[in-house]
C-alpha cells in the first residue's frame, strides 16, 4: 500500500491505496492527454458548412481564406509571404485551410509552426473533396496555390498563383476584379 497525504489521496480511504491504483490513474491521464493534443490547437475539421462558421468568426473584419496543401511549394511560398507581412501588420486575419485530410494533423501542425503564420487553421475532413471545394467556391476545381480575400460590404476576391507582398497590401478596391 502506498501511503498519501490525505487531501491528496486517490483513495475514499485517507492515506492508503492499493498498488495498482497511481498506475492506473497515470495511464488514464496519459490517455486522455494524448487525446486533447491530438485534437491540436486550433486545427478543425473543415465540413460543409465550416465557410459559414468562419465568416461569423471573422464579424465585420478583412480576412484572407488561403488554400494549401503538404506538397504545394507555391502554397508554402504563399504562406511565406503572408507570415513575413504579418511580423508589420500584426492586425493582418489569416485564416489557412489544408486540402489534406484532417487525419494528417501532425504534419499540418508542423507545418504551420515551421512558418511562424498566425492564422485560424483548418484541415479538410470527413466530407469528400470535391463537395467541400464546392462549399468553398464552386468555381474551383482544386488548383492551388489559392486565396480569397474577404473584405465587409465587398464581394471576395479570387487570387490564383503566390501571394507576393504588393497582392497581400494593396487595398481590396485595387485589386483583381471581384468574382
Amino acid at each position: 500500500m502506498t501511503a498519501y497525504p490525505a487531501r491528496f489521496s486517490p483513495c475514499r480511504q485517507a492515506g492508503t491505496c492499493p498498488p495498482f491504483v497511481p498506475g492506473l490513474l497515470a495511464a488514464l491521464f496519459m490517455t486522455l492527454s494524448s487525446q486533447v493534443l491530438a485534437a491540436g490547437p486550433g486545427l478543425q475539421a473543415f465540413g460543409p458548412t465550416s465557410l459559414q462558421q468562419i465568416a461569423k468568426q471573422q464579424g465585420k473584419h478583412s480576412y484572407w481564406l488561403v488554400l494549401w496543401d503538404l506538397e504545394c511549394g507555391y502554397c508554402l511560398q504563399s504562406m511565406k509571404n503572408l507570415a513575413q507581412v504579418q511580423k508589420t501588420h500584426p492586425g493582418l486575419r489569416i485564416v489557412t485551410v489544408a486540402t489534406d485530410p484532417i487525419e494528417q494533423q501532425e504534419a499540418l501542425q508542423q507545418r504551420l509552426a515551421s512558418i511562424g503564420l498566425k492564422s485560424s487553421a483548418w484541415a479538410f475532413g470527413q466530407a469528400s473533396e470535391p463537395a467541400l471545394r464546392y462549399a468553398i467556391d464552386p468555381a474551383w476545381r482544386g488548383e492551388k496555390p489559392r486565396a480569397y480575400r474577404y473584405a465587409p460590404g465587398q464581394a471576395r476576391q479570387v487570387f490564383v498563383g503566390v501571394l507576393d507582398e504588393s497582392r497581400i497590401l494593396t487595398p481590396p478596391a485595387q485589386t483583381d476584379t471581384p468574382r
